[in-house]
């Protein structure tokens, strides 16, 4: 079956970012004993964060995609990949574990309850496609899928920059750990981050910004990036966009070296919700990957920060992002997919 899948769940996260999500898949698996197997067998193991409040995992994920074998989400902004009991911060896999739990007339719910393995990660501050598994073989399977670069990745960023570097290229180096958390290019290539880049100015759209937005330090979103990693490493993408001089908006490592800090006397006018502004600009926006010749799967998610701008606008924002994807793109699967949203 080969065809677009518009998930009403997605749909719905992604009206309110003024989005539209196209997911295409061409799926031959079927049913197996397994499978249902490890759906009866699935007792779910207590969360260590029961006992917070009811109002911590009020968060919707969307799924883009599912099948037999893989599930696909819309991971939020500000959720990290492992559990920080010191803050109380569920990671995303407790997160899912628990919105499995819920019943499944609550909106939130996730109604798939077998187990579910992590295949890669998503930091932090970054929002967008995450893919899991729904058994130890497909998650073995991806896990080397990602390992051996036989998926293709894009993800989109925002700099409140111009690009006065090279505007498209690549970033190759290794990477160290720094202070407090950070991370450090080096000129070394002994065991390499590679990333590709595409960088497009966002010229006269900063005039047009939400009319009671107030962004700290009279930042405006100057410069979209397109990023194509071909390794995974930690904070790769926002190391790569500070060496080239477009830190991503608002990453509290990587721009400029300072925290953001909301403008306080702004506060009385902004009624925009700031925790939609206020998040490191870092959104995987598409994936592609050929599972075991039986599942092929390609996903579009575009970044939801369109909201920045008025909605009379906000197409236009969009339509630079796809432009970037049309004409660089390296998959034909990926640039369809853009395609089709684009005339959706």
């Amino acid at each position: 079956m080969f065809g677009n899948i518009l998930v009403d769940r997605c749909l719905f996260f992604l009206f309110v970012n003024f989005n539209r999500s196209i997911v295409t898949a061409l799926v031959f698996a079927s049913s197996s004993q397994k499978y249902i197997a490890d759906l009866a067998d699935a007792a779910m193991t207590p969360s260590p964060f029961s006992n917070l409040p009811k109002k911590t995992f009020e968060i919707n994920v969307p799924i883009l995609y599912e099948s037999e074998t893989v599930l696909a989400i819309n991971k939020p902004y500000g959720i990290p990949h492992h559990d920080d009991l010191d803050s109380g911060m569920p990671g995303i896999l407790s997160l899912i574990r628990h919105l499995q739990m819920l019943d499944d007339n609550n909106a939130n719910a996730i109604k798939y309850k077998g187990r579910i393995y992590g295949v890669h990660r998503l930091d932090k501050a970054t929002s967008g496609i995450l893919l899991l598994a729904k058994d130890k073989e497909t998650a073995s399977a991806l896990s080397s899928y990602f390992r051996k670069k036989d998926i293709i990745k894009y993800y989109v960023g925002i700099s409140t920059k111009k690009a006065k570097k090279a505007k498209q290229g690549w970033v190759k180096g290794d990477m160290i750990k720094g202070r407090r958390g950070s991370w450090l290019l080096q000129n070394t290539r002994n065991d390499p981050a590679i990333t590709r880049f595409f960088t497009a100015g966002l010229g006269g759209l900063a005039k047009d910004l939400v009319d009671d937005i107030c962004l700290p330090g009279g930042s405006i979103p100057r410069t979209v990036i397109l990023f194509r990693p071909h390794t995974g490493r930690t904070h790769q993408l926002r190391v790569a966009a500070k060496s080239v001089g477009l830190p991503l908006m608002f990453d509290p490592y990587y721009a400029d070296g300072t925290n953001v800090m909301r403008n306080e006397k702004c506060s009385e006018l902004n009624s925009f919700s700031w925790s939609t502004v206020e998040r490191t600009y870092l959104h995987a926006t598409a994936i592609h990957l050929n599972l075991k010749d039986e599942e092929e799967i390609t996903i579009w998610c575009p970044p939801p920060f369109g909201s920045l701008w008025k909605a009379s606008i906000q197409d236009q924002f969009h339509n630079i992002v796809l432009k970037l994807i049309k004409k660089h793109g390296e998959s034909p699967e990926i640039t369809l997919a853009v395609m089709k949203n684009e005339s959706a």
